[in-house]
């Protein structure tokens, strides 16, 4: 007898496995914490919370490292829409990503993006003098708003669900009004934000970390080529050797392009 198709079958058809199940795993940790915490008041929780689960200078200087992961997993427990915006962009922007690059290329970037974002505020924090902890997976998320809006330019998108706009102005519109709201009023981490989207870019230009030795390697024999220090057996920065003709010497530096 065949099981019919559940709604949650419907969801991670639509929006991918990976996807659903981060988010699903992002709303019950926050109502697991809510009811522990707001509704029956335990202290011992709460302290649980703010002290191995949230990231902050003090956490990562006494040591509690994995807080570089799980800050990303916890949300403001008086702002609902706090989660409720994170999940909603994980499932505009992340099945895209994973239907394009696969399920671990995914988790990837946001366990990049979250160590990035996470370091780049507490690095913040610690220069201004703020001891206060950081929660909210917004640096992942911000990561894949920008590998969105870098892989599709020209996609039309509704910004606040009203005004369609190409997807190249929604992360400049984005940081500009993360940039207002932290110059405003504060309670945002913006430079967490900042860490996210350079994660992306990082993630996208220069991962696996092999292929960012192979570029390096590249631009170094490309600058020995073109200072006159390379040698005959040099290659060139794309690394091909393109041969004019088709039978020229590829180990003459003058046949490279």
């Amino acid at each position: 007898m065949t099981r019919e198709p559940s709604a949650l079958d419907g969801l991670r058809d639509k929006l991918g496995p990976t996807v659903v199940a981060l988010g699903l795993a992002l709303l019950g940790i926050h109502v697991v914490l809510l009811v522990g915490i707001r509704v029956a008041g335990s202290e011992a929780l709460a302290a649980f919370y703010a002290d191995h689960l949230a990231l902050s200078p003090d956490a990562l200087a006494g040591g509690r490292l994995w807080t570089l992961a799980t800050y990303a997993f916890v949300h403001d427990l008086g702002d609902p829409m706090h989660v409720l915006f994170n999940v909603l962009a994980l499932g505009f922007f992340g099945p895209d990503y994973e239907r394009g690059r696969g399920r671990r290329a995914l988790l990837t970037l946001l366990g990049v993006a979250f160590v990035a974002g996470g370091l780049t505020q507490v690095a913040w924090s610690a220069l201004v003098g703020e001891g206060r902890g950081i929660v909210g997976a917004s640096a992942g998320t911000m990561a894949l708003l920008a590998a969105y809006c870098w892989s599709h330019p020209t996609a039309r998108v509704l910004l606040f669900f009203v005004a369609p706009v190409p997807a190249r102005w929604l992360l400049p519109i984005a940081v500009g009004i993360d940039l207002l709201v932290f110059l405003s009023q504060g309670g945002v981490a913006f430079f967490a934000h900042l860490g996210g989207i350079a994660a992306a870019w990082a993630v996208l230009r220069a991962w696996p970390p092999r292929l960012a030795v192979a570029r390096a390697k590249g631009w170094m024999a490309w600058a020995r080529h073109k200072s006159g220090r390379a040698g005959p057996f040099s290659r060139p920065a794309h690394g091909f050797d393109v041969i004019r003709g088709g039978k020229a010497n590829p180990r003459d530096p003058k046949n490279w392009n």
